[in-house]
């Protein structure tokens, strides 16, 4: 298949367009085929929500979290996340999902036309092994959070609007979803708490996989952090902030 990976960090607004329009054609592909034989991603989460709540709430963690990288975490935020995974299985709009579409798995080609831009576009996408099923939010939210925290030279802001407007909504066959989910405390947004959950989750498997030692220089892990303190989901002290 032609075309190559690329890193995160060379991702210019032209790339990310074109991953929120690629995203929503396949999601526009994808609502052909059948539910049956495909796991339900919602129901996968929720298993991952239980492991994290066990691993977090456990003492020997919450104390080296504390001491080690000066981070705290409300376990509460499980119990509110399984309610809200719980929920969106009940949404009418299901279908076939990719559930990695991240850079590893799309190829770019770009020609260069003598006197004219360069044309770059996007010439395969590879790995369905996580395919299953649910709102086709869970995928928009699991790029999105990649997105967020590796495209390192793009604010949020931006990310968001050459993703989510002018790629997906402008670009792409698919409507943006917009769902809002009654929750224990508030009416929440789908697209940001499932952004959330994914963030927390490669947080966990930061912690899972590494000696917490060796995290504070790991840049992908404290970009990772900045996105959950902004959302509040952990607390830290200025050394993550400010890195």
């Amino acid at each position: 298949m032609p075309g190559q990976t690329i890193p995160w960090e060379g991702y210019t607004r032209q790339h990310i367009k074109l991953l929120g329009a690629m995203l929503s054609n396949l999601h526009a592909e994808l609502t052909a085929l059948p539910l049956v034989g495909y796991p339900a991603v919602a129901e996968q989460y929720l298993k991952y929500c239980q492991s994290m709540q066990l691993y977090f709430t456990d003492p020997g963690v919450k104390a080296s979290l504390n001491r080690k990288l000066g981070l705290n975490l409300n376990p509460a935020i499980f119990e509110q996340a399984k309610q809200l995974l719980s929920a969106s299985n009940e949404l009418k709009q299901q279908q076939v999902l990719h559930m990695d579409f991240v850079r590893s798995n799309i190829l770019f080609t770009a020609t260069k036309r003598r006197h004219q831009p360069t044309d770059l576009l996007i010439s395969g996408v590879l790995d369905f092994e996580k395919t299953a099923y649910g709102h086709p939010l869970f995928d928009i939210a699991r790029t999105l959070a990649f997105l967020l925290v590796d495209c390192k030279y793009k604010t949020a802001t931006q990310v968001r609007k050459y993703f989510l407007l002018s790629g997906y909504q402008k670009r792409g066959t698919s409507q943006l979803p917009h769902v809002r989910i009654h929750g224990a405390k508030r009416n929440d947004d789908l697209l940001e708490n499932l952004i959330g959950q994914f963030l927390m989750y490669d947080f966990y498997k930061f912690l899972k996989h590494n000696p917490y030692e060796d995290l504070i220089n790991n840049d992908h892990f404290l970009r990772t952090c900045n996105q959950l303190l902004t959302r509040q989901l952990i607390y830290g002290n200025d050394t993550i902030k400010q890195s």
